[in-house]
């Protein structure tokens, strides 16, 4: 988490280098070697931070499973996985703690309608 938020801050201080150079070195000779130079640092920062996870790679292939020689099963396994690292738990707290209260409910309901039967 805190590697997010480094890279951040070096891409902000990037960021405010390429404005001050964009506003205030308007006739400067070398702003092409200024610009070079503020997209190698870029490059850098961005291969410092590793800033995706596999299964953002897996999903992008699903954008071109041609491309990329993915079968219908691979397609489908991909979808799975995404899913469980990132819908699954969500579900479970929302529908899994209601079907928890409603189960426990109903089973104190069914016993107390068969005392009543009695």
């Amino acid at each position: 988490m805190y590697r997010y938020h480094d890279c951040a801050l070096d891409i902000a201080e990037l960021y405010n280098e390429l404005r001050y150079a964009k506003s205030y070195e308007v006739n400067d000779p070398n702003k092409k070697e200024i610009f070079r130079n503020i997209s190698d640092k870029y490059d850098k920062i961005l291969k410092r931070y590793e800033n995706h996870r596999l299964i953002d790679y897996e999903r992008f292939q699903l954008n071109k499973p041609g491309y990329f020689k993915l079968r219908w099963t691979d397609r489908q396994w991909i979808e799975l996985k995404y899913y469980w690292k990132v819908y699954f738990k969500y579900h479970l707290i929302m529908y899994g703690l209601l079907i928890l209260f409603l189960a426990v409910n109903l089973k104190k309901l069914d016993r107390w309608s068969i005392a009543n039967l009695d």
